[in-house]
């Protein structure tokens, strides 16, 4: 009988062995977003730039995020279901594609948003006026990279006001939420 245990056992071992499939430290926290400021271009060619703080909201386990997880959301104040810009983010200042922050702690984010990720708009299609934007954190279902978190949230609500913005798509382009 003991034969027989040892058998398996150790087939059971080959087999994760061979599966190719690589292990992911998972975290156990979860994470805050919090914008701390917006800074909006002065010409077509600029992004947006959203300051981020990330930081573990609950628990003692790092938590990753890649800006590929990241997404910005741009609404008017009083109509927040109504998305008119979704931004595909970039980091700023860091040659790093994963950017890791340790319980107690704060990592803080630089994000460049220049272009719409569905339509591919840029942001000087948004006419001037006031904004709202949300930073998303949509984890995968999959561990990716150690420490990714795999659930979703967001950041509150950032009030932000968009200037006009030189050299801007034809009038009938714009978007004016």
């Amino acid at each position: 009988m003991k034969y027989k245990y040892g058998v398996i056992y150790i087939l059971i071992l080959l087999c994760s062995c061979t599966t190719g499939e690589k292990t992911f430290r998972r975290t156990q926290s979860s994470p805050e977003l919090k914008v701390v400021s917006v800074s909006t271009p002065t010409n077509a060619s600029q992004p947006l730039i959203v300051q981020l703080d990330l930081s573990v909201k609950s628990g003692k386990d790092p938590i990753s995020v890649s800006p590929e997880w990241l997404t910005v959301k741009i609404y008017r104040p009083k109509d927040e279901w109504n998305i008119i810009f979704d931004g595909d983010v970039q980091f700023v200042g860091t040659n790093n594609t994963i950017a890791t922050v340790e319980s107690e702690k704060i990592s803080k984010l630089t994000l460049a948003i220049y272009s719409d990720r569905f339509t591919k708009r840029k942001l000087s299609n948004l006419l001037k006026g006031k904004y709202r934007l949300r930073v998303y954190l949509n984890g995968s279902k999959t561990p990716e990279h150690d420490y990714q978190w795999l659930g979703q949230t967001y950041s509150a609500g950032f009030d932000f006001e968009m200037g006009d913005i030189p050299n801007k798509a034809m009038d009938s382009e714009k978007v004016s939420g």
